[in-house]
């Protein structure tokens, strides 16, 4: 998975989970990460909506710490921490990368320009 460096901005989303383990008051990250995909992708940007559709299940259902999301001109990529085959597919030339981490209770949202 990616490793967060000093120079990524952050988000956090305190205390994202209601007692019963489901995800709320997601509306920083949903923004912000709509907000980079339609600057970041010229054609399907829309893919974002299936990631932030499916966030929910990812992080209560199966229990992923950490998300990896690709941002290309030709759409969105994402990649779960245990999901290691998929993994080995990843972009190699990106325009924007981000990394959605869980951190106990809490949901952080880290991002930065990608290497094109």
């Amino acid at each position: 998975m990616l490793e967060v460096q000093n120079y990524w901005e952050k988000i956090s989303n305190k205390f994202a989970f209601d007692g019963e383990g489901k995800l709320i008051n997601m509306q920083p990250i949903n923004q912000k990460l709509l907000e980079l995909a339609v600057r970041n992708a010229e054609m399907y940007s829309t893919d974002i909506i299936y990631l932030i559709n499916g966030l929910n299940d990812y992080f209560t259902v199966l229990k992923t710490k950490e998300i990896d999301v690709y941002f290309r001109n030709n759409g969105i990529d994402w990649f779960l921490d245990n999901d290691d085959l998929n993994y080995k597919d990843k972009p190699k030339h990106y325009r924007y990368i981000a990394k959605l981490a869980r951190e106990n209770d809490d949901i952080i949202l880290y991002h930065c320009i990608g290497n094109c």
